[in-house]
C-alpha cells in the first residue's frame, strides 16, 4: 500500500492524571475530523486487547475489527481496526 493512500492512527495516549476527562474522545474526534477534511477514505490502527478502554472508545466512534496480518509490524499488537470515513 502506498503511503499516500494508507493512514494509521498511532500512539494515542493520555497521561494518567488526565484520564477520565474525555481527552481521549476529543483527540480521536479531532483525528477523524482532520482525516475527513483531507478526504481520506479510512483510518487504520493497531492496538492490544488488554487496552479495553481504548478499544471501547475506538468502537464507539465507529472503528471495526479487521483481520490482523501474520507479519504485523508491531510486536505487541494483537488487534487491528479500521474506520471507513
Amino acid at each position: 500500500m502506498n503511503q499516500k493512500s494508507y493512514f494509521e492512527l498511532s500512539k494515542m495516549a493520555v497521561l494518567e492524571e488526565y484520564q477520565g476527562l474525555q481527552f481521549g474522545k476529543r483527540l480521536i474526534n479531532h483525528c477523524i475530523l482532520f482525516a475527513k477534511e483531507k478526504n481520506w477514505e479510512n483510518i487504520t490502527l493497531y492496538s492490544h486487547r488488554k487496552l479495553e478502554t481504548a478499544i471501547n472508545l475506538y468502537k464507539k466512534v465507529g472503528f471495526v475489527e479487521i483481520p490482523l496480518e501474520k507479519d504485523v509490524h508491531y510486536e505487541r499488537a494483537n488487534i487491528k481496526m479500521k474506520l471507513d470515513l
